[in-house]
């Protein structure tokens, strides 16, 4: 009976001694697999988020002529002279005349830093009607204009009556 409870102490003794020395090793082990579920949670949402972007690219090439009017409508550069000859171009379409082209300057824009603001002064003159069709061709053009001032002077000659047109435009860049 003394040998089986020496037996017995031995035996749950080196279970004891066992459990104790394997324990670091399976907390080690534990933490290692709660560490792997973590990151395969956080590769599969990566995945979903990768999902999610290709499936909004999907979306967006069908607005890609849409995207590409705004990319024309704010240039990667102020291209002034391209803006003068549009003016040139579109004042003797609507038979005004270009009498003076005054100032330009281009700077950081104030509501979002990444866009260049360029303004441009000049002045025109003809008929009311026919600076209204102007305006209205500027406001529908591909580039993004905005009217910052005008002034309109009344002349009166002997075919009627002639405005001359003071103004300023803004357009926007990259």
């Amino acid at each position: 009976m003394f040998q089986t409870k020496n037996i017995l102490v031995i035996f749950f003794g080196a279970v004891l001694i066992m459990v104790f020395a394997t324990l670091p090793f399976f907390q080690g082990f534990m933490e290692s697999m709660e560490l792997l579920a973590d990151k395969e949670e956080e590769l599969r949402r990566e995945d979903e988020y990768i999902e999610r972007l290709k499936e909004a690219e999907e979306g967006l090439r069908g607005y890609s002529s849409k995207l590409n009017m705004i990319d024309k409508a704010i240039s990667n550069d102020p291209a002034v002279p391209s803006l003068i000859k549009y003016i040139e171009d579109t004042t003797r379409g609507y038979g005004i005349f270009l009498t003076n082209l005054g100032s330009f300057s281009t700077s950081p824009s104030r509501d979002n830093p990444d866009l260049q603001e360029t303004k441009i002064s000049f002045s025109v003159s003809g008929g009311y009607n026919s600076f209204k069709s102007f305006l209205n061709a500027m406001e529908h053009s591909s580039r993004l204009i905005s009217i910052e001032s005008l002034s309109i002077t009344p002349t009166i000659e002997d075919e009627g009556i002639r405005y001359s047109f003071n103004v300023t435009i803004k357009t926007y860049s990259h």
